[in-house]
């Protein structure tokens, strides 16, 4: 059996098998394919002798994962309804802020401006 690559070492890993597992798995001879242009297939995690119960729990547990993913959570967000009421208050924002009066009134004359009033009234 040719070298395991570190990705084999991985799956091995995410499939529960522990480091003597895989020392075993390497050690079993297997022989090779005679047409190198062909890739052997790969080694299936659960059909591999497990020494202890821990790898199977773990396969198992690995095939039961994507049932509960399926279910819908009930702490999910609706993206798209949050998306459709800002959409909504965004627009109703802009229509309030176009119909509003963007001229400062009542605002602060500076010192010039106040000076200039006086010379008017007076002038008057």
């Amino acid at each position: 059996m040719g070298k395991l690559s570190l990705s084999d070492l991985l799956s091995f890993a995410k499939a529960g098998y522990t480091p003597k597992d895989v020392k075993e798995l390497m050690s079993i001879d297997v022989p090779e394919h005679e047409n190198p242009s062909v890739a052997p297939p790969e080694p299936e995690p659960e059909t591999a002798p497990a020494s202890n119960g821990a790898a199977e729990n773990a396969a198992k547990a690995t095939a039961q994962d994507p049932e509960p993913e399926a279910e819908p959570k009930a702490d999910d967000i609706d993206y798209k309804k949050k998306f459709e009421e800002t959409s909504a208050l965004l627009e109703k924002l802009q229509k309030e802020n176009e119909k509003r009066n963007n001229q400062t009134q009542g605002a602060e004359k500076t010192s010039a401006q106040l000076l200039d009033d006086r010379f008017r009234e007076l002038m008057k």
